[in-house]
């Protein structure tokens, strides 16, 4: 797409000639371009989408553009229609919330007045996405500082990506839509790094991730937005949407009481100590919530100090071995699963729900008393059911136990303190994954998965069939949801809603709360997604009736009642020392297995050769030692991660590799559970790559 530009006629030649990241002219002159720049634009008949979060940044760009509509359509020209996406993930810090809902009252207030075509809208992560949810709900972990930002992408940029489709469907123009957004080369040399990277420029879009970015405040300083912000705030700007007095308050009292106070008082901006940044009251991938920790301070946001405790509590309790489940979501092709610390338990899950309800239910007690809206809610009624269907098609606690807790906190008056912690862990303690047999003859029943028993048993199930099999017909839609309307119906009428069915369902099975609440409607899965909620019930099921729940964080004791239910004698297997009957044959079971060595020296000479593989970054491997004389007679054996599979593998004394079987993986499960001497000798991202292995001369079947 070919789009003309007409840059200001004094500065075209610096324009075009000089490195965008390295631009520096006074600020009327930066705010000039961007004006120019995005009307530009407009006079190309391109609809603009503008991100804005808030903050000062966005902000100030968003007031630029807002004043180039207006400019625009009063020399005539005809402004396309354009969007302001706000993304909210539903855990803002409140008072940050607070100001964002009266800036879009104003925003929408300018663009009504000056007649201009555009409207605000507000992304909201959908609810297979919500982080609270899904933590309470045991799908996933706190995001802590060097983890992944999938919590950010789930609940912000997702959202918006989503909306920007719809939006730009709806606009239904011939030409494609130009997002513009706040950043800054001034933020930081990281941020400068990668705007660079991708060519970000205040002259014109580009092309990123398949949509068109427009930078228009990229050369502006952290000043420079101050230094404007500040002509606004001293009426020297009546112009503008806002009169940002809001903004600098929250900026202040989040820098600690200082930001922002000279700005423009004596015509010389002075923005420094304004570097406050805001997220989410949960967020844990800081350290410290900096600009929640100086709000604090003052009394007047004294009602978000329980929040601020609920996440340092969830950050303290994160390593804590007896709050995680133990137990995978998923079994190997053999029947047996793995024996790892995956999301949190269902015991530490469901405090996490009362203290969450038990603050949420005090802070609508305050607003009552002072005859106003909370500041906050941490969850919904929606939220409260998707956690009952999250537990339920887990196993992880009682049919409709949310909800049962909610009642338990609105009604009967129940209170969970913040508990005290006797031991902060800086880190999950050093374990060795094991694989125990799962799967027994009723995991594969007729109605062990998403089948209604209840229903059943009457001849009542509506039942649909997929791909041959057949299912119980739950209503669909393009995201696993919970019905608004059928929430508030199902809390607002106890005699036909939370009372009538948490009353025939206290002593049923998990998965009978997942039914109910999908006979009501109020529930409904994902296109396409029959299967693999049939699958996560089985599991769940499964776990119901091995009577799991209790002992998922203690990983000795689940082991034990697992193996229990499988018919296997733990202590036995704890006492087994040079048994015929383990994994003393491996070595024997590959045919034609060549032996390069004669000696047990031989084992380190293949550990130096693995050590010289070349590296690549979809491969890593882990090798051990058992020391003791168990069934592998002091041999070597590993796991070998290769894309997204896992391989393991024997090293005999005398050399011999061999991948094992899952019988055989299950059967040196056994046998890791009996050793006490479990040492890991090598351990790297070195790739085990056949032909270099084979070059060596080692035969190693991956």
């Amino acid at each position: 797409m070919q789009v003309s530009f007409d840059y200001p006629s004094d500065e075209s030649n610096i324009v075009e000639t000089v490195d965008v990241g390295m631009i520096e002219l006074p600020y009327e002159k930066k705010v000039e371009i961007a004006h120019s720049s995005l009307t530009n634009l407009m006079k190309n008949g391109i609809p603009l989408v503008y991100a804005w979060s808030s903050g000062k940044d966005s902000s100030v760009a968003l007031d630029i553009g807002l004043k180039a509509a207006r400019d625009f359509k009063q020399s005539g020209g005809e402004v396309p229609p354009f969007v302001i996406i706000h993304g909210n993930t539903l855990l803002e810090n409140p008072e940050i919330d607070r100001f964002a809902k009266e800036e879009i009252v104003k925003i929408e207030e300018f663009i009504k007045a000056n007649k201009l075509p555009g409207q605000v809208e507000v992304a909201t992560p959908a609810m297979s996405q919500n982080h609270m949810v899904n933590l309470i709900g045991g799908r996933t972990i706190a995001s802590l500082p060097g983890t992944d930002s999938k919590c950010s992408v789930d609940m912000k940029v997702t959202p918006i990506n989503s909306l920007k489709k719809k939006i730009f469907a709806r606009l239904g123009v011939d030409v494609e839509p130009v997002s513009v957004i706040g950043t800054r080369f001034d933020e930081s040399p990281q941020r400068m790094k990668k705007m660079l990277e991708r060519g970000e420029s205040d002259l014109e879009a580009i092309e990123h991730n398949g949509n068109l970015v427009i930078s228009p405040i990229a050369n502006f300083t952290l000043d420079d937005v101050f230094w404007h912000i500040g002509k606004v705030r001293n009426n020297v700007d009546r112009q503008s949407y806002s009169n940002f007095d809001r903004l600098v308050e929250v900026y202040k009292d989040g820098e600690g009481g200082n930001c922002m106070v000279l700005a423009y008082a004596d015509e010389k901006p002075r923005s420094s100590g304004c570097g406050a940044r805001f997220g989410c009251w949960s967020c844990n991938r800081v350290g410290t919530d900096r600009s929640m920790e100086n709000m604090l301070k003052k009394d007047e946001y004294a009602y978000m100090r329980p929040l601020n405790a609920f996440r340092q509590w969830i950050r303290d309790t994160h390593f804590d071995p007896k709050r995680r489940n133990w137990l995978a979501r998923s079994l190997d092709e053999d029947g047996s699963v793995a024996i790892s610390p995956n999301a949190y338990s269902p015991q530490h899950c469901l405090t996490m729900l009362k203290i969450a309800l038990t603050i949420q239910f005090d802070e609508e007690q305050i607003a009552l008393s002072e005859g106003r809206d909370p500041r906050f809610e941490i969850l919904s009624y929606q939220d409260v059911l998707a956690i009952d269907i999250l537990w339920n098609r887990y196993g992880y606690n009682n049919a409709l136990q949310a909800t049962r807790v909610f009642r338990d906190v609105y009604r009967d008056g129940y209170r969970m303190e913040i508990p005290s912690i006797d031991k902060i862990y800086a880190a999950l303690p050093a374990y060795t994954e094991i694989r125990v047999p799962y799967k027994d003859e009723k995991f594969d029943g007729v109605l062990s998965g998403l089948r209604d028993p209840d229903m059943a048993i009457i001849d009542q199930e509506n039942i649909i069939e997929k791909e041959g099999v057949y299912y119980t017909d739950v209503l669909t839609d393009t995201k696993m949801g919970i019905d608004e309307e059928g929430a508030e119906m199902f809390f607002g009428f106890p005699e036909l809603g939370i009372d009538y069915f948490l009353d025939r369902t206290e002593y049923s099975y998990p998965a009978a709360g997942l039914h109910a609440l999908a006979r009501l409607g109020v529930f409904s899965i994902a296109n396409g997604r029959h299967r693999e909620l049939d699958r996560m019930l089985r599991m769940g099921n499964q776990l119901s009736r091995y009577n799991l729940k209790e002992v998922l964080h203690d990983r000795e004791k689940l082991i034990e009642r697992i193996l229990e239910k499988q018919g296997l004698d733990y202590q036995a297997v704890h006492s087994v020392r040079e048994s015929e009957h383990t994994v003393s044959d491996l070595f024997d079971m590959q045919a034609g297995a060549e032996e390069i060595a004669e000696t047990t020296e031989y084992q380190y000479q293949v550990l130096r050769e693995i050590e010289k593989i070349s590296i690549e970054k979809d491969r890593k491997a882990t090798i051990y030692r058992i020391n003791d004389n168990l069934s592998l007679r002091r041999g070597l054996f590993g796991e070998a991660f290769i894309g997204d599979k896992t391989h393991w593998f024997a090293i005999s004394p005398k050399g011999k590799f061999q991948q094992l079987s899952s019988s055989q993986v299950t059967e040196l499960s056994l046998a890791l559970i009996a050793s006490n001497e479990v040492e890991t000798v090598f351990s790297s991202s070195d790739v085990l790559d056949k032909e270099r292995v084979n070059e060596q001369g080692l035969s190693m079947a991956f």
